[in-house]
């Protein structure tokens, strides 16, 4: 199960680094549009210095050598996600009624899944596969309860999010991350995941 999942993790970092990948961050208007720069190209690895660190003046007059920088930082950016969701990352889960818990989410070796789990009784556990997931962003006021609202500060309700999706029923989980760049990080590199699943599934039935 670890060389699969390695060897999906670099087919993932492949993907990321071949494909318009950005057109996915757009689809939501209330992602800040500076969430690639958040992360800095010269700590990424396995990537060419030359690629990493193009002159000022190439990147000024090469529109391809911008889209190339762009790639190399949401690789980066993936990268950095997919190794922290793998070991497990802490989290505040928030129920309808607004009650808040300790918890953590996890993402699977396969890259098919994310867990969510608390330590704290009642034992709760959702595996949330990233092929069902409809939409994952910051929630409008219209999508919390009134207890929600008011439970949850303006500081919480900037590092909230809301993740849909359908099994059986349509679902919803909400959560809060560190800050809100981990919120704007965790929409964008979830899309790319589901996407990334739907293209493996699309090959392996030929189509």
């Amino acid at each position: 199960v670890f060389r699969q999942g390695m060897s999906r993790f670099h087919d993932l970092l492949h993907a990321v680094s071949g494909r318009p990948w950005r057109c996915l961050v757009c689809q939501d208007h209330q992602v800040e549009a500076n969430l690639e720069v958040d992360v800095q190209p010269e700590s990424a690895t396995d990537v060419p210095s030359h690629v990493v660190q193009p002159s000022r003046a190439k990147a000024a007059l090469s529109g391809g050598a911008r889209s190339e920088l762009e790639r190399t930082r949401l690789r980066h950016l993936m990268q950095t996600f997919v190794q922290r969701g793998m070991g497990g990352v802490s989290c505040e889960l928030v129920s309808s009624s607004g009650s808040m818990r300790r918890g953590v989410y996890v993402i699977d070796e396969r890259l098919s899944s994310v867990t969510f789990e608390s330590p704290d009784p009642p034992r709760y556990e959702e595996v949330v596969p990233f092929a069902q997931v409809n939409g994952v962003c910051r929630p409008d006021d219209q999508d919390l309860s009134p207890e929600m609202m008011r439970a949850l500060c303006l500081e919480q309700r900037n590092r909230l999010l809301m993740l849909v999706y359908t099994d059986a029923v349509r679902r919803r989980v909400f959560f809060m991350e560190a800050s809100s760049t981990d919120r704007q990080r965790f929409v964008t590199c979830v899309r790319i995941l589901r996407r990334y699943t739907e293209d493996q599934d699309t090959s392996r039935q030929g189509l």
